[in-house]
C-alpha cells in the first residue's frame, strides 16, 4: 500500500467520529419533517423565501413541534419579536452576515447559528456559531417550547461571509460538546 492511500485512509477514520456523531440537516424549501428532541415524533420545518422591498431576499425556517399533549406549537425564532428563522445578507453584496443550520446528533437536533461579529461587516470579522436546543416549558396548564442556548465559540480566523466559515474546526467544539 502506497503512503498516500494509507494517509487517505487514515484521514477518513480519524473524520469517522464526527461524521458518526453529527450531521448537517439540508433543507428543502417547504415542509420537512425532522424530530428534534428524539421522541420519535416527526416536528415540522416549513423553509420559505421572503422578498424585501430592496430588491432582496431571506430564506425563513418555521419550526413545528407536537407536545406530549398532541398539540402543536411554533418554537419561536432565537431572534427577538420573530417567529422564523433567518438568514441575512448585506443589500446589494453576497455577504451573509448571519446564517443558521440544523445538526442533527445522536439523540437530537441542535440549532447552530452563525453570526459575524465586529464593526465593519463588509470586511473580514471573526464568526460566532452558537447551538441551541428545543426545551419545553410548562407553566401551569401551558406549555411552551423555545431554543435553549447551549454554548458558543468565536472563530480564530476572520471571514467575509459566515458561509466561508462553516468548515472552521471551532463548529467541531460546539458539535461534539
Amino acid at each position: 500500500m502506497n503512503n498516500i492511500l494509507k494517509l487517505g485512509l487514515g484521514l477518513l477514520f480519524l473524520s469517522l467520529p464526527f461524521a458518526l456523531t453529527a450531521a448537517d440537516i439540508k433543507l428543502e424549501y417547504g415542509v420537512n419533517l425532522i424530530d428534534f428532541n428524539g421522541d420519535g415524533v416527526p416536528d415540522v420545518v416549513v423553509k420559505s423565501r421572503r422578498a424585501l422591498n430592496d430588491s432582496t431576499s431571506v430564506d425563513l425556517a418555521t419550526v413545528y413541534i407536537k407536545g406530549r399533549d398532541q398539540q402543536v406549537y411554533i418554537v419561536p425564532s432565537i431572534y427577538a419579536n420573530a417567529l422564523s428563522l433567518f438568514n441575512n445578507k448585506i443589500k446589494g453584496t453576497d455577504i451573509t452576515i448571519s446564517d443558521f443550520k440544523f445538526i442533527e446528533k445522536k439523540n437530537h437536533v441542535v440549532l447552530l447559528s452563525a453570526e459575524k461579529v465586529g464593526n465593519n461587516l463588509q470586511k473580514n470579522t471573526p464568526i460566532r456559531f452558537s447551538s441551541y436546543s428545543i426545551s419545553e416549558n410548562k407553566k401551569g396548564d401551558e406549555i411552551q417550547f423555545k431554543w435553549q442556548f447551549n454554548s458558543y465559540c468565536v472563530t480564530e480566523s476572520s471571514y467575509l461571509s459566515v458561509e466561508d466559515a462553516y468548515s472552521d474546526n471551532c463548529i467541531n467544539k460546539i458539535i461534539n460538546e
